[in-house]
Formats: structure tokens, C-alpha cells, sequence
């Protein structure tokens, strides 16, 4: 029996606020759920009731902090599968962005109309990555084997895990990862969910190979390990590690 094991987590823009899901088996925790957490002042909002789901996972903020994209966890898969939905932190609006299939790992664009998103939890010969508009139109597969998805903070790259690295693309689906730092397989650094630092200039990717975080320049360059990573745990959801979460100094 365990409680209180964090599902996912994220940073708000502002380094003020962090998103954090709890789930547990066997417990009967009045804690687990939906947290949003201002650092600063220690407040701390549960949302429970207001998700549509339970364990939320693989939360994305919106750029200007007033929304959050997450995936339903595995008690709530329905008949159309794993889906995005769109939580209004403002009032009580809650809605589900349509993609035609499983969607996984949310991450927003630039302008925030947009969400890019992986069809496999993992990479694979049958993943893609899409961008969609938040009303499903505007469909767009801009990558095939990949998983994982993370919009850079300028809009104009999205970065994306494949079995034996990080590879990059633009949201037209050029591919645009650098040669010159490249493996064997053209992906850089090592293989894992990435996140984008808040200036666009690195990566950070947490691996199980290497059981650790690991970050590089956006070129695939001076990748250095910062941190111990989670050893495989096992939540109701899924396996941990996901992608880390990187906080904004403002």
C-alpha cells in the first residue's frame, strides 16, 4: 500500500506556480488528486472535481499560465482512448481537444492555439507526432517514430524522443536536427522525454538507460548528467520517469 506518488508535475511560466498530480493504491488519502501550488505565497488549490479525470498526468502549461493540457491516466481510458483534455484554470472549463486517436504528451505552442502531441507513450514505428488547433481542426502529422513532443519557447522547433535520442523538427515537419553533433542514427543526446530550458537554448532529458537527467545545448552539444533520475517506479498510471520540468527565473 502507498500513497502520495507523484504522477507528473510541471512549472508554471511565471516559476511562481507548480502543477503536481498524486495518485496511490491501497491508501485512502484525502491529499492525492489535482494540486496547483504557489511557491511564493504556499497556497495550495485542489482541483480535483474539475479534471473530468483521475490520475491526470503529463501536464503542460499553456505560455501565459491561464490553462493546462494533460493526459486522463489508466483508469480513465474510454472508448476513444488516451486523450488531451484542457483545463481553464479561470472558472470551471474543462473540454477535450479531438486528434482521431491516442494522444499523449501535451505541449503548446508559442501562441498557445496549438498542442503537439505523440500517438504512442514511446517511441516507436507507429508513433507520430501531430500538431492540432484546440478545436481538433488542423490536423498535422510532422514526424513519424517519435514520441513526446516539446514546442520550444520561440515557436519555430519542436523537439521530440525517438528510440536512441532527441530528434528536431519545425511545425511545417522539416526536420532540422544538427548533423554535426548526431549519432549513428541522426538523433542527438540520449534517448528520454525532453524539456526545453526557458531561454530555448538547451535540453534536458531524463533517461532510464543511465538512470539520470541529463542536459545539452540545443545543437546536441556539451550534454552533461545534473541529477539522479527516478529508478523505474510503477503508479497506477504508468512507469515513471517522465520529462523533467525546468523553472522559470523571473
Amino acid at each position: 500500500m502507498w500513497c502520495g506518488e507523484a504522477v507528473s508535475f510541471a512549472w508554471g511560466p511565471n516559476g511562481r506556480r507548480l502543477a503536481l498530480t498524486l495518485d496511490e493504491i491501497g491508501g485512502n488519502s484525502s491529499y492525492v488528486g489535482f494540486h496547483i501550488l504557489n511557491v511564493v505565497s504556499g497556497q495550495d488549490r485542489f482541483l480535483l472535481d474539475r479534471v473530468g479525470c483521475f490520475p491526470a498526468a503529463e501536464l503542460a502549461w499553456s505560455p501565459h499560465g491561464a490553462r493546462l493540457a494533460y493526459i486522463c491516466g489508466g483508469r480513465n481510458v474510454g472508448a476513444n482512448g488516451h486523450q488531451i483534455h484542457v483545463l481553464k484554470l479561470r472558472g470551471s472549463s474543462n473540454r477535450t481537444v479531438p486528434t482521431n486517436s491516442d494522444a499523449f504528451w501535451p505541449s503548446w505552442s508559442r501562441s498557445g492555439t496549438r498542442i503537439a502531441y505523440s500517438t504512442q507513450l514511446k517511441p516507436s514505428e507507429m508513433s507520430g507526432i501531430y500538431t492540432v488547433a484546440l478545436a481538433g481542426s488542423h490536423r498535422r502529422l510532422v514526424a513519424r517514430g517519435g514520441a513526446a513532443p516539446a514546442w520550444s519557447p520561440n515557436g519555430r522547433t519542436i523537439a521530440y524522443q525517438t528510440t536512441c535520442g532527441i530528434r528536431l523538427v519545425t511545425p511545417s515537419g522539416r526536420d532540422v536536427t544538427p548533423k554535426a553533433t548526431s549519432n549513428a542514427c541522426g538523433a542527438i543526446g540520449l534517448s528520454g522525454p525532453p524539456v526545453w530550458s526557458p531561454d530555448g537554448t538547451k535540453l534536458a532529458v531524463e533517461t532510464r538507460h543511465r538512470h539520470g537527467i541529463y542536459v545539452m545545448d540545443k545543437s546536441g552539444g556539451a550534454l552533461h548528467w545534473v541529477s539522479l533520475g527516478l529508478r523505474e517506479t510503477r503508479t497506477w498510471y504508468r512507469a515513471l520517469p517522465g520529462r523533467p520540468s525546468w523553472r522559470p527565473i523571473r
